[in-house]
């Protein structure tokens, strides 16, 4: 009985601590409002739902010896899961559309809208109740490569010894991938980079590297691939993130004078998160993808869809309009999932 009422105490007083830790909605000043910008957002962009992107991955057998590509776009899904960003697989094969066979390899601009009407999605906000597709990635698998080579001893044998000094067959794994981000409905190139690894390892032989199917060729192979995929996936993540962080739209201002409280379009579906930077950008003509970067906010609140920023500059929230483009800030993101340091040496922007 004595166990019973501890459990229940110890139970009463978890649940009375998470009450008390558990974040209050907060207070909002008074409502003001605000004029709107130049670029209005589709109903579609204002919904709060996470990216959707469409990668297409090109490789042969020649040039892909790893057979990257499946484990490639897995590796990235997962990383991308927690930031608000779907990756979608594109279509592999060709297809007959509207009367027309279209390549799904290398789709051209005039027939991309098709393709992606007709899988199920929209490509210009939402099309006719259907979720959007807002970036399309080109990735090809320049060269993937798995190699090893014999080195003799200095010495065959030792003089101390007399025994036969072994011999090292050094192993290499390398892989170059071309990436092209491209924002839908423009579909021009928003983003170029090369992503690359080597990994390398050794092992002591005597006269010849051991055949590849000897067991411990074997093992080295498959931890030298892991290790490959680990370096793309996470590297990759890096680089995705940075462009493709979560974004959403200026839409109420709240403030008594002392606080400027914003709300946005975008809550936790789309990856925003308690005590994130944003930027805040002036959508440009050429759309949501450029603009003048105005200033910088916190995120104080979020919910599934929505969520609230502070703003501590005044002079800033005054310029602030209706619909103005906000973001994550990249670094502020990519600190608390990768390191992003540690992949500087293996990507490359064009």
């Amino acid at each position: 009985m004595n166990r019973i009422f501890k459990s229940s105490l110890l139970l009463t007083s978890s649940l009375m601590l998470a009450a008390c830790v558990t974040k209050s909605p907060m207070q909002l000043p008074p409502g003001i409002p605000l004029p709107e910008a130049e670029v209005v957002p589709t109903d579609a962009e204002l919904n709060g739902n996470p990216l959707n992107v469409w990668v297409y991955i090109q490789s042969d057998k020649k040039s892909d010896e790893l057979k990257l590509e499946r484990d490639v776009l897995n590796r990235w899904m997962e990383a991308m899961r927690k930031t608000g960003v779907t990756l979608h697989e594109a279509p592999k094969k060709s297809r007959t559309i509207f009367g027309r066979l279209v390549d799904l390899e290398s789709p051209e601009q005039g027939t991309l809208k098709e393709l992606i009407e007709h899988a199920g999605y929209g490509s210009n906000g939402e099309y006719q109740g259907k979720q959007t597709v807002d970036y399309v990635m080109e990735v090809k698998v320049n060269r993937s490569t798995y190699g090893f080579q014999y080195d003799a001893p200095l010495l065959e044998t030792n003089p101390l010894t007399d025994k036969r000094n072994p011999g090292s067959c050094d192993y290499e794994m390398e892989a170059h991938l071309d990436i092209n981000l491209k924002p839908l409905p423009e579909y021009r190139t928003l983003k170029s980079f090369w992503l690359e690894t080597e990994e390398s390892d050794d092992a002591e032989v005597f006269d010849r590297c051991a055949h590849k199917n000897h067991y411990t060729a074997k093992n080295i192979y498959k931890q030298l691939r892991k290790d490959t995929l680990e370096q793309i996936g996470d590297c990759g993540g890096v680089a995705l993130q940075k462009f493709l962080t979560p974004s959403g739209y200026i839409l109420n201002y709240f403030s008594d004078g002392k606080e400027h409280i914003f709300e946005i379009s975008g809550g936790t579906a789309a990856g925003f998160d308690d005590g994130q930077t944003l930027e805040i950008h002036r959508i440009g003509d050429l759309g949501k993808h450029h603009g003048d970067l105005l200033g910088e906010a916190t995120v104080e609140e979020v919910k599934p869809k929505r969520s609230l920023i502070s703003v501590s500059d005044p002079k800033l929230a005054e310029q602030i309009l209706k619909y103005d483009l906000v973001k994550v800030k990249s670094g502020n993101l990519l600190s608390n999932t990768y390191n992003a340091v540690s992949c500087s040496g293996n990507i490359t922007e064009l």
